[in-house]
């Protein structure tokens, strides 16, 4: 089991990089892939906090160094009562308990849907390698237009939803031979699915239930 573990791990490892080495590729001029940090959000986050934004050839958001983190939590107004875990894997161990009907299951399905549904190009990351000079922000352009006019943001109001239909989704699921579901409620881009004061998704777009 361990060995199987390690070798996910270095699986793992090797395909982060390679994308990683891949954004540093020069693209069809030349030129290699630099940030762009022209975020709407990113730009005015990364001079507040003093921090430059990330050397991966894209922009989204600011490093995770212990400055940012420092940060986040001097943000948070409210914290939730204390639970029975402590920073151990003792403690894990101790009070952590698999649901039966987890180990039953076996077989679940996990499922990214947001936003980044509506240009349906490339992947989940796509408002990562939007704000990029290399194939994703050339293709955001020309079907979009430049990112200082038309921005991640500005999927928000075209993500209606309108064809969206659970019991279609349940019966597609429960074919495929799937014993549960598990959508992304909210990617790293921070758009929530649910009803929420930072996205309020239920007051401007969705005529829905909260998921």
């Amino acid at each position: 089991m361990f060995k199987l573990m390690k070798y996910k791990v270095l699986l793992c490892v090797f395909v982060c990089w390679t994308a990683v080495g891949f954004a540093q590729q020069p693209d069809s001029s030349g030129r290699k892939n630099t940030p762009q940090h022209d975020a709407p959000y990113t730009k005015p986050v990364n001079e507040q906090i003093g921090e430059g934004g990330n050397t991966f050839g894209f922009d989204m958001a600011p490093e995770t160094t212990p400055k940012v983190v420092a940060a986040a939590v001097r943000a948070i107004k409210k914290m939730s009562k204390k639970g029975p875990f402590k920073p151990t894997w003792q403690s894990v161990k101790e009070n952590y308990r698999v649901p039966d009907w987890y180990k039953g299951a076996k077989f679940g399905l996990c499922m990214h849907w947001g936003l980044y549904s509506v240009p349906a190009y490339h992947n989940e990351w796509y408002e990562k390698h939007m704000y990029s000079n290399s194939g994703i922000g050339a293709w955001h352009i020309q079907h979009f237009g430049p990112q200082d006019k038309f921005g991640y943001k500005d999927f928000i109001p075209i993500f209606t939803a309108k064809y969206f239909d659970a019991n279609d989704w349940a019966a597609l699921f429960k074919k495929s031979g799937a014993r549960f579901f598990a959508p992304a409620c909210q990617h790293h881009d921070g758009f929530a699915l649910w009803d929420s004061k930072v996205t309020p998704t239920m007051q401007w777009i969705w005529d829905r239930t909260v998921i």
